[in-house]
């Protein structure tokens, strides 16, 4: 009772809107909507899509090539149709926009959660949809790591992270008004060359950081890549410590700063990442909560200090770190005012010139401690003191 259903028939009127109207016995025709017509178009041919890359934030204008395209059909059926290939939610329509009877542009649309390849389609008239099965894919930019780096040029790569990346967009990297092409490319990484500042490795400033997933849309980083003279070591203390816990490293050295908001600092003990402060421009303080032992012939650790987390220092004679651990101790009791040896076994145990080793037993509050004496690289003994030392009153 509310809705018919008319074949449209075949006519040579191309290109101009026609008259519609109806009538249910074949002799009095509707004239109540005189504004109802048809468009009769001739079936559009597309060739190509590009960009067929866009970020997931939308707003990209994809461009369609092709022949016979018209703009003689309502505005509001002339749409394109963006289909998710593996993300489980309806397609997203978008108005499409006629520019010539070559070419049509649809602007992607945005608020997808990740990114995506889907099948774009187009229509004429809201129901008919090509079937071309053009691809487009969405790319997503999360961060780049990092954002300072030292102005020698010897500072690594300037990763761009992200979702959907291809190598086959001409992705390209702009640092300081100059355009590099990436290192490499996978989807989820675009590799940018940390080229060496133009004003020499002293110098210290911010310049423009940019990259293009497809070849076509620039985005920008704010606050750019700032450039800063690599600080050296030359040495560190102390030399050795506990594998876990919070014991301090002191860096000493030079160039050590954190006066520009793009600093990060950081530290590495071996493989082993930490958090740096800044003291001065001659000391930096390293906190490496937890180390792996090394055997008794392995190597010390390198440790080295980084102003961007990063792009660390090279290590010098003075600057290998060895951590300790303890295991077990035997026994782990004994009598009150006895005098009883307790071994410890761990890793790590080591002599070191003018560093005595020592234990302590309580607390912070109640505590005694005594010499110890190293056996071996796992062994070390101490005596149990006699007393120990109430500092709560």
């Amino acid at each position: 009772t509310v809705r018919l259903v008319c074949r449209s028939p075949p006519t040579s009127s191309v290109g101009e809107a026609l008259p519609f109207s109806v009538s249910l016995n074949g002799v009095d025709w509707d004239s109540g909507n005189t504004d109802l017509q048809f468009s009769y178009y001739d079936e559009p041919v597309m060739h190509d899509i590009y960009p067929d890359m866009g970020n997931v934030l939308g707003g990209d204008e994809i461009f369609i090539r092709g022949d016979k395209f018209t703009n003689i059909t309502d505005p509001e059926h002339f749409r394109c149709r963006f289909t998710p290939q593996n993300l489980q939610i309806p397609p997203k329509t978008v108005r499409a926009h006629y520019i010539n009877s070559t070419h049509i542009m649809c602007p992607s649309p945005g608020g997808w959660t990740e990114a995506d390849r889907v099948v774009l389609a187009v229509t004429w008239n809201g129901v008919d949809y090509d079937e071309n099965n053009f691809e487009y894919s969405f790319y997503s930019i999360h961060r780049a790591l990092p954002r300072s780096g030292p102005a020698d040029g010897t500072g690594g790569d300037i990763l761009i992270l992200g979702e959907g990346f291809r190598a086959d967009t001409n992705p390209r990297c702009l640092l300081n008004r100059t355009i590099y092409e990436p290192v490499s490319v996978t989807p989820t990484e675009i590799r940018c060359p940390m080229v060496a500042a133009q004003e020499g490795e002293d110098y210290f400033g911010n310049v423009e950081l940019s990259v293009t997933a497809n070849g076509i849309k620039w985005d920008n980083f704010d606050g750019g890549f700032q450039y800063y003279e690599q600080p050296t070591v030359d040495d560190i203390d102390p030399k050795m410590g506990p594998n876990e816990g919070i014991g301090i490293i002191n860096f000493y050295g030079s160039n050590f700063r954190a006066d520009y908001p793009l600093a990060e600092l950081g530290c590495k003990i071996g493989e082993s990442t930490g958090r740096a402060y800044y003291v001065s421009t001659r000391q930096v303080k390293c906190v490496v909560e937890d180390l792996p032992l090394l055997a008794e012939e392995q190597d010390a650790m390198p440790a080295r200090v980084s102003l961007n987390s990063y792009s660390y220092t090279e290590p010098t004679d003075d600057s290998y770190y060895r951590p300790y651990g303890i295991q077990a101790i035997s026994p782990n009791s004994g009598p009150v005012h006895g005098l009883s040896t307790v071994v410890v076994q761990g890793q790590g145990f080591v002599t070191v010139e003018g560093v005595t080793p020592r234990c302590r037993f309580g607390t912070s509050a109640n505590f005694g401690i005594v010499e110890a004496q190293i056996m071996s690289y796992n062994r070390l003994a101490c005596r149990v003191p006699e007393t120990l030392v109430d500092t709560t009153h």
